[in-house]
Order: C-alpha cells, then structure tokens, then sequence
C-alpha cells in the first residue's frame, strides 16, 4: 500500500533543502531576550545536520549515554527540524513537568499527524490552551477515567478478560504455545471496544470487522512513525514526497468508516426522542455534541486519534541510520487516544512482566501463592480482589520501571520563552525530551538499577503509578500532559496477570530455561521486545 518517491528523488529533495537551509534559519531565528539564555551542554552539532551523527542505536539507549557524558540536561540540535533539551534525571523532569509545564506544554506536530486535520481535533496535538483540549481532556479524566466511570465499566473489563481465559485454556489443551503479547492485545481492543461503544461494540467486534480494526489501527499507527523525511526538513513538507499523509488519510478514513454506522444509529435514536440507554463514552462525547461543543468529526477523532509517544515501529539496531535516529525524534509516534492508548500500553505492559517472571522463577512462585491465599476456590478473580494483590502490584511496578511502555515522553513543545529545566533557559519552539527509561534506572536513586527487584514497591499504591509526587517513577508520565488513562490501565493490566496467573501454570517453550528470555528492547508502538514472549498455559483445575 506503500507510496514512496523513487530514491533518487528523496537525494535531489535533501540537496535543495540543504541549499535552502539559509533562508530556513534566516525564517526561524528567534529574537534576542532578556532571559537566562544559558545552551545545556551537549555534543557539538555540525553544519547544517546538528547531532545527527553523534546519535547511534536504539533512541533511549542513546540518549542515556550522551547524557553520561553531558549531564542529565543536554542539548541536541535536530538538523534543521530545531533544538531539543533532552532530560535524564527525576530532579530536572520536575522542573519540565512541574515548575514550568505551563510553558512546556506544546506539541510540535508531525507532518502525517496532518491527515484529514486530525490535528486540529486530538486532545493530543491541540495546545493545553485550547478550550477544545481542556474539554476533551475533561472528558476522559471527569467521566471515563474517574472512579465512578471505572465503576461502571467493570462488568465489561471482567467479561472480556474471562473471555481471554477461555480461549487460551481452549489453546492449552492443545499444548500450543501462546504468543503472550498478542494475545491480550486481542482482549485489550475488545475491553475499549466495550466501554467506548457498549452494546454496539458487538458490531464492531464481530470477526471479520475485528481483525480490520486491529489491522487499520496498527497500520495507521505504523504508517505515520515511519521515516519522514518532510519531519526532518519541514521546507519540504508541502510535497508530502514519501506519501506517508496521504496514506495516513487512507487509513484513517478506513477506521471511521467503521464508527459511521454505530454515530449514525445513536444519533437516529436521539433524534427520535428515544431514551439514551447505552451508557457508554459515545453517550457522553454525543451529548457534548447535543449542546454544539463537539463536531462529530472531532468525536470520530477523538475516539481514535492521537495520543503521542516518541517512536516508531521498525527494530533500529546497531546497524541503524542517525538520520532515521533524527525522525524519531522529529516524528513523535501516534498512540490512539483511546483505541491503541487502550490496547497497546496494556499487552506489552503484561508481556514484559511475564517474562521477568518467567526469567525469575521464585517471583512467580511468590505471586502464585499471593493468588492462592486471596482467592483460595474461587475460579475467576476480578478487580474487587487487585487491593489484595500487593506483591503483584510491586512485580507490576518494577517491570514498568525497567521496560516502561513508552520509555521516551511525548516531546514537549516550549510555547514561550520563560522556562528553565536544570538552570538552563529553554527558548520558545525548543523540544522537550523526557528519558523516562534512562530516569527509572538513574543508579543514584535505584539501588542495582538494572536488577528485577519487585520488593523495592512493596507497600506502593495505585497513586504511585502516576507520577504526582515521586518523578522518580512514572511509567505513564507526569504533569498536564501525563497519560488519563493510567488509572484504567492499571487495573486492566493487573486483572489480566492475575486471571492469567490464577488459571495456568506458565512455562517456556521445550529447550528454553528462564536465562533463555530475551529481553532486549527494540523502539515500535511501545517499547516491543526483540523476541516476543512465547509460552506454554498448562490449565490448573477451575476450583482448586
């Protein structure tokens, strides 16, 4: 489906860039200020291409490693996409999403974002001063992420996960082994599925529609965090030269094709006068709609589109190019708000902790015996039973702190002059870099960083998923832009683990010991493993 230009074009359209950088810089100089204008020390930057070759490998390990030799605020200039202030440390994250995040709190958009407008409508990509940002983002964090709103949805988290539960014991009677990620992605876009669209979700789950959605979701995804190169030299945006908008827009439409028919028949039942009976989050976006503060464009956007994180979906090993280093960083990925916000952060959320598990074999045999005293004959466990699941949440906690989902923050965008991270003066238009992943393994606040000690969040609560006190840890980020949906998420991921945990004994495929799992990152719509998990469910007795 892929339209790319031929490559000899791509060469002619970086030369003319590079002939037009002048006049770029000339457009783009900021005038001189009365600010600290004090530059983070950083790798010198050559002409024209800034770091581009300083920068090798996978982005976050880079990233962590410059910053041994430059300090936990460094900065970076992005060849002629601008500067980046790059933050390594719990201690200048704060001053980023604390202190000053009300003038941290831009997005810098990337060219794909662009199709069909969407970002014009994404609570993502629309500055925190938007009156349409603040309230979609009140929308999720008052009705659908609120205490209450859990509450609601519960039935439908539970069910799905039961679900999951039964076609794995189906798959285990076989002696399959069970690609583990994929798997609970399959569960996790059926739980969004339910609470978004309650009883209509049926039409959109049903088989054939169901492994469309999946597929135009992780394409769409795919397609935007791609190699840009109208991201790494914004003059030639307009041309659109590798067709990733274009494509992008394809995609999407594909997706709202599926959401038509579900708005249209709400919408017929209201009109009609009917009694709103679903009680869903498409209730409530429609109702917004009802009293003129949402477009149905932007409810279709919305249900999607666009959630941010740093990357893109392709392995980037040793033998990876710095200018496709360059575009990570210049193209931050697309998490769907709600559709892969809710399912990819989850299924790899549950894969990385299954196999540290695997990998430690006396930490699951700890949480097994935790499941066995909370739950004794019971054969399903549900959210009323994660409060008494402390030492699951801690193993939770700690594999989050060393494979957190998405171990770059969303860049931020200084949208005034004013903020200073670490005692340097960030300019208005400077990115903002959160290295979460090199801030949960700093070894001056982890005792043995690199090790998987769940007994370190012993005692932590839910709260501390969140990063409200403690920006030593927070997996789902922190400040205005941090994630609203952490507080789903955590119980999703924990009801998964323990419903998966509570049914079957796990073990490794045939040949395999638990030194055997790899666990090596690789940047992609999260942070994927190199080898995704596979293991073998061997069913326990469904009262035991």
């Amino acid at each position: 489906m892929e339209a790319s230009a031929p490559p000899w074009l791509l060469y002619v359209s970086v030369a003319s860039c590079l002939l037009l950088y002048k006049l770029f810089l000339s457009t783009t100089k900021k005038p001189r200020s009365s600010v600290v204008t004090r530059r983070p020390p950083g790798p010198a930057p050559l002409p024209l291409l800034g770091n581009i070759l300083q920068l090798q490998g996978e982005p976050h390990h880079a990233l962590a490693r410059l910053a041994e030799a430059h300090g936990p605020v460094m900065s970076l200039r992005l060849g002629a996409a601008g500067d980046a202030v790059v933050v390594s440390s719990a201690a200048a994250a704060r001053d980023a999403l604390q202190r000053h995040d009300h003038v941290l709190a831009g997005r810098s958009v990337s060219d794909a974002a662009r199709a069909l407008g969407n970002h014009d409508r994404s609570a993502i990509w629309l500055p925190a001063t938007s009156p349409l940002w603040k309230r979609l983002r009140a929308a999720c964090t008052n009705r659908l992420f609120s205490a209450r709103g859990l509450d609601a949805t519960r039935a439908a988290r539970e069910g799905k996960v039961r679900e999951l539960v039964v076609s794995l014991r189906a798959r285990a009677h076989a002696g399959e082994a069970v690609h583990v990620g994929r798997a609970v992605f399959g569960c996790a876009i059926g739980i969004v599925s339910d609470v978004l669209f309650s009883d209509d979700a049926a039409d959109l789950m049903s088989s054939g529609r169901a492994q469309e959605l999946e597929t135009l979701v992780r394409d769409s995804v795919e397609e935007v965090t791609k190699p840009n190169i109208s991201d790494l030299f914004p003059v030639l945006a307009w041309l659109d030269l590798q067709g990733r908008r274009r494509l992008t827009a394809v995609l999407v439409g594909r997706i709202y094709d599926l959401f038509d028919p579900i708005i249209a028949r709400r919408l017929r039942q209201a009109a009609g006068g009917g009694e709103e009976k679903n009680g869903d989050f498409l209730d409530v976006l429609l109702q917004l709609h009802s009293t003129d503060q949402l477009s149905i464009q932007t409810i279709k956007s919305f249900l999607l589109y666009l959630d941010l994180e740093p990357y893109h979906p392709w392995p980037m090993g040793s033998a990876a190019s710095s200018i496709d280093f360059i575009v990570v960083l210049t193209c931050p990925r697309m998490l769907q708000d709600l559709f892969a916000g809710g399912t990819e952060t989850n299924a790899i959320a549950v894969e990385w902790t299954m196999a540290e598990l695997l990998r430690h074999p006396a930490v699951m045999s700890k949480v097994r015996a935790e499941l066995r005293d909370a739950l004794g004959s019971k054969p399903h466990p549900d959210e009323s039973d994660i409060a008494r699941l402390p030492y699951l949440r801690a193993v939770v906690m700690e594999s989050m702190r060393l494979h957190p989902p998405g171990p770059l923050m969303v860049p931020h965008l200084a949208m005034a002059d004013g903020a200073e991270v670490g005692g340097f003066a960030v300019p208005r238009g400077t990115k903002v870099i959160i290295n979460l992943w090199a801030i949960m393994r700093d070894p001056a606040v982890w005792p043995e960083p690199k090790a998987f000690l769940p007994e370190r969040f012993v005692g932590a609560s839910d709260a501390d998923f969140r990063g409200k006190e403690r920006l030593e840890f927070m997996p789902f980020g922190a400040g205005r832009r941090a994630c609203p949906g952490s507080p789903m998420a955590t119980r999703v991921v924990m009801l998964v683990l323990a419903s998966m945990l509570h049914a079957f004994e796990w073990r490794l495929p045939e040949g395999m010991q638990p030194g055997d799992v790899d666990v090596r990152d690789r940047f992609g719509t999260s942070l994927n493993m190199v080898t995704p998990l596979r293991a073998v469910p061997l069913p326990l007795p469904l009262n035991p």
